[in-house]
């Protein structure tokens, strides 16, 4: 057996030992023993060691590939949320800046009340209203209002959008109940949209005609929670189609009421020249034929200021007399007298039924004084007024200063045709009275009341 010794360095010297003892070879083998089993474990974990650093690795790989993928998922996902941060402002912009008014309304609560009739056996909502008119009011108020635009603030006179979210009760007076009632029957019975031309209160009380466009948005069919409603005023329309069929109603009664004078004229005209048949004795027929047409002219010329007047229910009488006397003076002129017709302003106005014959009257007046009263003269003076007193009575004057009008001549009872005209249009359609003065010539005065009173 080997031993070991010491030099005097103090390095370790091999040397020759004992023989080892059956012990010491026990406790060697036993050291062999566990030296090979320690190599072995040693082995053993090394491998493992090998395979748990392959592992990491692959780990490792897997992990930075994940990072990667969670990158472009998250770089994805902020891109999908931009875009959906764009798409709502876009909408937003649409449905803010939109000039029709927009309400986004909630009528959950009012779908809930259908699903409860339906199961209680209710099938016709139509009837249902009918026989309870009062849950149409309640289920007014039931309508949430979850949103509205700027165009609803400006639409319904609010001061801030809040104001509009009381409710529809709010902005619907009565006459708008029957449009609700259509619209609960259209959303019991599954529509989905809804459209109809109605009238809603302002904030201000104002009531402005609206075109209404209802629609249940898609994917809430199921609980009525979103409906969006479109509003369009419509007022300025509406007012200017009422406008247009009164117009068209003043038409037709103005229609109507031509018929009615063109028949009066006629028949009036035909009276004249009935009248002119009986007094064609000893007269001259073409002094008849122009006093007719004189007349005609008359009436025509009311019908002329009617028109240039742009009104149908008043003649300017001082217009109308003017223009009268300018045709009298040249229809009757004479190259060896001068008369002149004067016409006293006056702003007296009437209706054409008073106007034809007054107008009438001063035309037999006028055309009788050119005939006979300035006969022995070579110049004359003819005055014409009409005005109107404070008791709503007309006094037209004409007067001359000619000869006079003869003194066997009753104005009671006259037999000549223009002076029976004159007599029978104040008397008789005037309701007035007619006064004669001979003194300075001949004057004749006529009173009847404004407007036949």
């Amino acid at each position: 057996m080997n031993t070991e010794r010491t030099d005097p360095t103090g390095q370790m010297s091999e040397g020759r030992s004992a023989p080892a003892s059956a012990d010491d070879r026990r406790h060697l083998a036993e050291l062999e023993k566990a030296n090979a089993k320690l190599r072995l474990q040693l082995h053993y974990q090394s491998e493992q060691y090998a395979r748990l650093v392959a592992d990491t690795a692959a780990m490792k790989r897997e992990v930075h590939e994940a990072i990667a993928e969670l990158g472009c998922v998250a770089r994805e996902r902020a891109q999908f949320e931009a875009e959906i941060r764009a798409s709502k402002d876009y909408y937003q912009s649409l449905f803010e800046g939109s000039p029709t008014a927009y309400w986004l309304q909630d009528w959950s609560a009012v779908k809930n009340y259908f699903d409860d009739c339906r199961a209680a056996g209710t099938q016709d909502f139509q009837r249902h209203f009918n026989e309870h008119p009062r849950e149409v009011t309640r289920l007014l108020h039931l309508v949430k209002i979850v949103r509205v635009n700027e165009a609803a603030k400006k639409l319904y006179r609010a001061a801030a959008k809040s104001d509009l979210l009381q409710g529809l009760g709010t902005f619907k007076p009565e006459l708008a109940d029957r449009d609700f009632f259509k619209q609960l029957v259209a959303f019991a019975r599954g529509e989905t949209l809804y459209e109809s031309e109605t009238q809603n209160l302002t904030l201000t009380g104002e009531v402005i005609h609206i075109a209404l466009r209802k629609a249940v948005i898609p994917g809430f069919e199921h609980d009525l929670s979103r409906v969006m409603a479109a509003l369009t005023d419509i007022t300025a329309r509406k007012r200017a189609v009422d406008r247009l069929h009164a117009s068209l109603r003043e038409k037709e009664i103005l229609l109507r009421e031509i018929h009615h004078r063109v028949k009066n004229n006629l028949q009036l005209i035909s009276g004249l020249l009935d009248l002119s048949a009986h007094h064609t004795n000893g007269a001259d027929p073409i002094a008849l034929l122009e006093d007719a047409r004189g007349r005609i002219y008359t009436m025509g010329l009311v019908h002329t200021q009617l028109y240039n007047s742009n009104r149908f229910d008043a003649v300017p009488m001082e217009q109308h007399i003017r223009e009268l006397a300018q045709y009298l003076a040249q229809t009757h002129a004479r190259p060896d007298r001068q008369v002149t017709v004067t016409v006293t302003p006056s702003a007296v106005e009437l209706t054409v039924n008073q106007a034809i014959p007054c107008a009438l009257a001063i035309n037999e007046l006028i055309s009788n004084a050119f005939k006979h009263a300035f006969s022995d003269r070579t110049s004359g003076l003819i005055r014409v007024a009409i005005e109107p007193d404070s008791e709503r009575r007309i006094h037209a004057r004409v007067s001359d200063n000619g000869s006079g009008l003869p003194a066997h001549i009753d104005f009671d009872q006259p037999r000549t045709l223009g002076l029976q005209l004159v007599v029978n249009l104040v008397r008789r359609q005037l309701k007035g009275t007619v006064q004669v003065t001979r003194e300075g010539g001949t004057a004749v005065a006529m009173s009847f009341p404004l407007g036949g009173a």
